[in-house]
């Protein structure tokens, strides 16, 4: 049984909204409407409960048929210290997050505590549903401390992921990696899109998520980190299917495997076409 983790895709970044409270830009709702296209149809849908991520398991639970479950142990690393920083202040405290994990920078969520939280929220969701293939929809920063656990490895930066929208897929019963992040194009025009994919550590370089000189409350798609978590609502909705499969694993400690039979390899888009005046949203 193979899962998939999915971060939520554009967001409209305004610093006057609570971030929890930041819902999808019309080019994530796009991104959003793509990946339930592109992505197999799971048997669960869990999501933050964040409303980025509520927004993004929205469209996928429409299009597939399916009942959007809810779980507050998926959201981002806790933040509320300080809430929404200028990205001059943002981007060199999410490096201070990774590169200290065992010290709250700024008052945040520790990073092994961020990494306890979302291995032991996988693990319990996994096992009310062994047999059941689950799409979880969360944020980049609990993303890349998941993938650090399952490529076991130590929490760096470097597994960030290179664009908002992006997704791995991995075996929760061998608890690896199947692939290391692959971002989702957001139009079907996608016969330029060119795989820059975040790297492991021993596997080639990474792509490290950009920053961006100035906010303002427009979209934003280049870095990765999200919000705090907060208390959890059961609000779900309903959505279709479509199919495909992400390209053989990557991580050292997956096996190489082909893509099922008969399902699409996600279409990828090249990080460098998204504008360097992206904001980070945090």
């Amino acid at each position: 049984m193979h899962c998939t983790f999915l971060t939520h895709p554009e967001v409209v970044v305004d610093p006057a909204v609570p971030i929890e409270d930041w819902g999808l830009s019309p080019q994530g709702a796009a991104r959003a409407g793509r990946a339930a296209s592109v992505l197999p149809r799971p048997e669960r849908l869990v999501s933050s409960t964040e409303r980025k991520a509520l927004d993004t398991a929205a469209v996928l639970a429409r299009s597939w048929q399916l009942d959007a479950e809810v779980d507050a142990r998926l959201g981002e690393m806790d933040r509320s210290a300080t809430g929404y920083l200028d990205p001059q202040e943002f981007e060199p405290t999410v490096d201070a997050f990774f590169a200290r994990p065992l010290e709250s920078v700024r008052g945040w969520e520790r990073a092994v505590d961020a990494q306890r939280r979302i291995e032991q929220a996988v693990r319990q969701l996994v096992a009310e549903t062994p047999q059941r293939s689950i799409v979880f929809v969360a944020h980049g920063g609990v993303g890349a401390l998941l993938l650090a656990s399952f490529t076991r490895v130590p929490i760096i930066r470097e597994l960030d992921q290179p664009g908002m929208g992006s997704m791995f897929r991995f075996d929760p019963t061998r608890w690896e990696a199947l692939s290391t992040w692959q971002r989702i194009a957001w139009n079907s025009g996608s016969a330029d899109a060119t795989d820059r994919t975040a790297a492991i550590p021993g596997q080639g370089p990474g792509v490290k998520p950009g920053s961006s000189p100035t906010p303002n409350p427009t979209t934003s798609g280049a870095s990765t980190t999200t919000n705090a978590p907060i208390p959890t609502t059961t609000a779900p909705t309903s959505e279709t299917s479509a199919v495909s499969s992400p390209r053989s694993p990557t991580s050292p400690a997956a096996r190489p495997a082909s893509p099922p039979p008969g399902t699409a390899v996600i279409a990828l888009e090249n990080r460098a076409r998204i504008g360097s005046s992206a904001i980070p949203a945090q």
